[in-house]
């Protein structure tokens, strides 16, 4: 499966994780190992945030490697190893549920992993939330046998490895800490009530301070050694605290602005908390709750990911899996995601009711429920997205497992105990009843699939995030850009990032846009009226469609008139050495590293599926709703009717 996404869908990244892999990228080809103030990225953003170094350091190696072996495109090989990642993460899982439940339990682990879409989405997104997911679940694999294993020598070499995974996996992400602290507490609750000895604790919890204490300072080592020209002017975590407490507790540009505009990281860290303070007490009780209640919403409710899907959206390809999945056709997948997350969540809620039934809890039980509210709670007064929570999903599919489990004993017990309602014919007419029923409702279903109509976008160039862009600056009174790109299908759109303020409004001066082939044939031309743009807006140009036979270079000329040009402006991706498409922007002759913000696509309108496909998915909904609605077997009547 993984095969087939790859091949389908290879985003290109942005933000954070471009800034990562773009340093890196730099730091292979120049085989430095000290970032200096004009690295890519050096001072604007690894200057502020420290959470990525070492992250970076360890990308760099890779590439290095890919370097050496005269691997150019790093993607496909980045790619492979986030992957790689998942399947060490599911492999341990895997592990988790062997070693406590058995084979049986392995199994359904790997089953859900399976089925969960995410799982596979993920991956594409070459940052902390993926390459995370194999030391979390090492570090509950290693807490799990911390938990139960009994020889001393398994403790040792549990408990080594357990902070090996913990320090490394902290460097990644530092969620890896919060299923920690959750082993940590039920390691005390298990001492106080007199199933552990003080002594065999004490030996575990010597060993994994030693280890962590040796793995940090290695690498706190490292990353000086790489980033300490750079890294004096780091952003304080109480930064993320207070933007986390107002608004939407997402990122705010307005927040960055005022942390950033002190000096020295105490004085940054003194504003933060005062502003933090002034926050939370500015909500009434109430007002507390319901902010809190929009926090979890965006963090937890998102089963498609939300920004996970626009972050790997950003595609090199375009193929048909990737319609279906990221395109214009993504509605069934989407509900795929909310139907198994459902599923899961209807999993956990069983557990949890078993859970409060008995008076003696499994401790395994009681640390997977830990370390996901630990999730819930450290996204309470941290700032959020969506996708963040995604490395927490592994609990709720540990959870599951055991809902999996309880549901079929369930089942099973049902079945013993069934009484039958139905005798003779009106069985057979209650079946035939729901059977004529839910075909009724496939053949709607294929009336409505089969004539329902898409915008569908095939992309050439394609710009999705905001995250990675900059405004043009420098070349206000002289401004002409000339920007190459490739295409070899046909397109008829243009995708441009503008915006205006001030005089250039009240003026109502324009931007100028002229596409020509290698020619000079003259394409298309137009203007951008800064009326009707916003401070800072996507700006979609209609144009004639163009026909490319085979690869065909194609220049992008925009310029504008000087008397406003301070107030009208023009986006583009802020690029080191990884750049998102083919093609060299020159503003007023000189060659410029970055590339336009751009996105280049046909435009078109289409069925959402053909009728052969549409038919195939009201037959599977078919099947699957009969199955569910008739799933008391006639031998179980029959056995229930004998009994009496």
């Amino acid at each position: 499966m993984y095969g087939i996404i790859l091949y389908n869908i290879q985003p290109f990244a942005s933000s954070d994780a471009y800034n990562v892999q773009d340093l890196a990228l730099y730091l292979a080809k120049t085989g430095k190992h000290r970032v200096s103030a004009d690295a890519p990225h050096a001072m604007e953003y690894f200057g502020y945030y420290a959470n990525n170094y070492f992250l970076t350091i360890l990308l760099a190696k890779y590439f290095r490697i890919l370097l050496w072996l005269g691997i150019q495109d790093i993607y496909i090989p980045l790619y492979i190893l986030t992957i790689g990642g998942m399947l060490v993460g599911t492999m341990f899982l895997y592990l988790t549920g062997v070693y406590v439940k058995g084979i049986r339990g392995g199994a359904e682990i790997l089953a859900l992993c399976a089925g969960n879409p995410l799982y596979y989405i993920l991956p594409l997104w070459a940052y902390t939330n993926a390459l995370s997911v194999p030391f979390t679940a090492a570090t509950v694999y290693f807490a799990i046998r911390l938990l139960h294993e009994k020889g001393r020598k398994g403790r040792g070499i549990s408990a080594a490895l357990f902070a090996g995974s913990l320090a490394v996996g902290y460097y990644i992400r530092p969620t890896v800490v919060i299923p920690a602290i959750a082993f940590l507490i039920c390691l005390i609750v298990e001492l106080i009530a007199g199933k552990r000895q003080w002594k065999e604790v004490g030996e575990c919890v010597g060993i994994v301070i030693v280890v962590s204490a040796i793995t940090i300072g290695g690498i706190s080592k490292i990353n000086h050694r790489y980033f300490s020209e750079v890294s004096d002017q780091n952003i304080p975590i109480t930064h993320w605290m207070m933007m986390a407490s107002h608004g939407t507790g997402e990122l705010d540009i307005a927040d960055y602005k005022y942390t950033i505009q002190f000096p020295s990281k105490e004085e940054k860290q003194k504003a933060d908390l005062k502003r933090l303070k002034e926050n939370y007490e500015a909500y009434s009780l109430s007002e507390l709750f319901d902010f809190i209640n929009k926090k979890l919403d965006i963090s937890w409710c998102y089963a498609d990911g939300n920004d996970l899907l626009e972050k790997v959206s950003q595609n090199r390809k375009n193929t048909v899996i990737y319609n279906w999945i990221l395109g214009s056709k993504s509605d069934l997948f989407r509900t795929y995601c909310y139907a198994f997350r459902i599923a899961n969540i209807g999993m956990v809620l069983l557990v949890l009711w078993k859970m409060l039934k008995k008076r003696n809890q499994d401790v395994n039980q009681v640390f997977y429920t830990l370390s996901f509210l630990g999730g819930v709670c450290f996204y309470s007064i941290w700032e959020i997205k969506a996708s963040y929570g995604m490395p927490f999903l592994m609990f709720l599919l540990l959870l599951g497992s055991y809902g999996m489990e309880y549901l079929a004993e369930q089942m099973k017990e049902k079945k013993k105990k069934c009484i039958c309602i139905n005798e003779g014919g009106k069985n057979f007419w209650q079946k035939t009843t729901i059977i004529i029923f839910i075909v009724s409702v496939s053949v709607m279903m294929y009336a409505e699939i089969s004539q329902s109509v898409t915008v569908h976008k095939e992309w050439e160039v394609h710009c999705a995030d905001i995250g990675s862009v900059r405004k043009i600056k420098g070349y206000q009174k002289r401004f002409r850009l000339e920007q190459i790109f490739y295409a070899d299908r046909p397109y008829n759109r243009i995708v441009l990032m503008a915006g205006a303020k001030g005089k250039a409004k009240e003026n109502n001066a324009s931007i100028y846009v002229k596409l020509t082939d290698t020619s000079g044939k003259l394409l298309y031309r137009g203007e951008i009226a800064a009326k009707n743009l916003s401070r800072q807006q996507e700006v979609v140009l209609k144009i004639p469609k163009v026909l490319p036979e085979g690869k065909r270079k194609y220049k992008l000329t925009i310029w504008k008139k000087s008397e406003y040009a301070g107030n009208l402006n023009i986006w583009k991706r802020k690029e080191g050495v990884l750049h998102s498409y083919k093609g060299v922007m020159k503003i007023s002759g000189d060659k410029m590293k970055s590339r336009l913000y751009l996105g280049v696509y046909l435009e078109k309108q289409e069925a959402w599926c053909s009728g052969r496909t549409a038919f195939v998915i009201c037959l599977c909904f078919c099947v699957l709703a009969s199955m569910v609605f008739l799933c008391c077997p006639e031998a179980c009547l029959n056995k229930v009717k004998e009994n009496g």
